[in-house]
């Protein structure tokens, strides 16, 4: 499968918590997912095989 880059706006990561909690969810329906958030804990960027949409729909799900 192919993979992309998305950067995502986010609000509500406070801490390195809710970065695993988001990673966790996300290697749920692509194991070799790669998120990485910005100093300011507002910016993410997104290395996966999953559609945007469905990227955001995890993270949503989540609370953020």
């Amino acid at each position: 499968m192919n993979t992309t880059q998305y950067s995502l706006a986010l609000s509500g990561i406070n801490c390195g918590r809710c970065v695993a909690k988001i990673v966790d969810g996300l290697r749920e329906r692509d194991p070799d997912v790669s998120f990485t958030i910005n100093d300011n804990k507002n910016r993410a960027e997104l290395i996966t095989t999953l559609q945007p949409e469905s990227a955001i729909e995890v993270i949503a799900k989540l609370g953020y």
